[in-house]
């Protein structure tokens, strides 16, 4: 992969100390306030919506709800967009369109501080030794700029792997409904249950999480979407 590779992770800035302490308390809100949120625990999964929706507005944004039924029961994608820069739009032409996602649910039994409390404390407005970037084979172009990028500013090491979907793990996340429709995407990942034993656990709690690295992807991967429109 491109890109030089730090050997151990670094220090926190103060700006990343501040950052590390907002993402905590969006992760201790997530699964030790609200807790197990799933359609087995439907109030807690509405009550995640809404924090995630609030959060979104009290930034500023303009918030959307992408409605759908599953089991009768109406759940909702919560959307919100920042608008690229008009004056580089005005000399380049239209920047690509760029998703940061994550899944606001737990599976059954877990209060999911993990999974995916972390995803989405890191897409919140404000906002191991190393991190994985994991692509299929088309995304293999977009996953090796994001290395690229990643590696130029972050303080934690990385290693990235462009795989075909049938090897285990691959295609575990939301990045595999973009494969599905010809999206080049990919998934940032601590690598889930090969090093997190809480994995899909009741043990899944916010004590649980490393929140000096978390931070330190965090700070790489805002960087990272800053350029990303250079693609």
């Amino acid at each position: 992969m491109p890109g030089k590779n730090v050997s151990k992770a670094g220090l926190l800035s103060p700006d990343e100390v501040a950052l590390r302490e907002e993402l905590r308390a969006n992760v201790q809100k997530l699964a030790a306030e609200i807790g197990e949120r799933n359609m087995w625990h439907y109030a807690a999964l509405n009550a995640a919506a809404d924090f995630i929706e609030d959060s979104f507005s009290r930034a500023g944004l303009r918030t959307r709800r992408d409605s759908y039924e599953t089991g009768g029961q109406p759940c909702h994608n919560i959307e919100a967009e920042i608008s690229g820069s008009q004056e580089r739009a005005a000399v380049s032409g239209p920047p690509p369109i760029v998703i940061i996602g994550a899944h606001y649910d737990s599976v059954f039994g877990s209060p999911g501080a993990n999974d995916n409390g972390t995803g989405v404390a890191a897409t919140h407005p404000k906002v191991g030794n190393f991190i994985g970037f994991v692509s299929n084979v088309k995304s293999r172009a977009l996953l090796r700029r994001v290395i690229a990028l990643f590696r130029e500013n972050a303080k934690l090491s990385s290693e990235g792997a462009s795989l075909p979907a049938f090897i285990p793990g691959v295609s575990w996340s939301d990045q595999w409904s973009f494969w599905q429709h010809g999206y080049p995407a990919i998934m940032v990942t601590d690598t889930a249950p090969f090093r997190y034993p809480y994995y899909h656990s009741s043990s899944d709690t916010p004590d649980k999480l490393d929140y000096d690295r978390f931070t330190l992807v965090v700070s790489g991967m805002e960087k990272v979407i800053q350029n990303l429109d250079k693609l």
